[in-house]
């Protein structure tokens, strides 16, 4: 994760060619007081994108993505097992979705008509 690329790819796009419209995966757990460095970076970029001053600005909290990774991690892999035998009610916001699913959802919210800022929790990715 690393908070100056995407920045500065967010900032090159306003400034250079006029973007009006940007789209960030985050996560639902980004908050600058978590102890993860991950989670920190997050909403940082959250923050300083959001500063750019686009038109419309879209953040996807997204949960765990299920999926093919070559670097998925031993953690994510029981977590993603655990959450596929629990209903769909507990934890919903955790609830690992398929990349292709959050892929879908993200394409069709940049396409939308909506403006501002717009923050999409994993339960409307459903």
């Amino acid at each position: 994760m690393d908070v100056d690329y995407i920045y500065a790819a967010a900032k090159w796009g306003k400034q250079s060619v006029g973007a009006r419209r940007f789209a960030l995966a985050s996560s639902s757990s980004a908050k600058e007081s978590s102890l993860s460095f991950y989670l920190r970076a997050k909403e940082q970029v959250e923050r300083c994108a959001s500063e750019l001053g686009f038109e419309d600005f879209q953040i996807a909290h997204l949960p765990l993505i299920l999926g093919e990774k070559p670097d998925a991690r031993l953690l994510e892999r029981l977590a993603a097992a655990v959450f596929k035998l629990l209903p769909a009610c507990v934890f919903g916001k955790f609830r690992p979705l398929s990349g292709a699913s959050i892929a879908r959802a993200m394409i069709n919210a940049a396409r939308s008509d909506a403006h501002g800022v717009q923050i999409y929790e994993p339960r409307e990715f459903l």
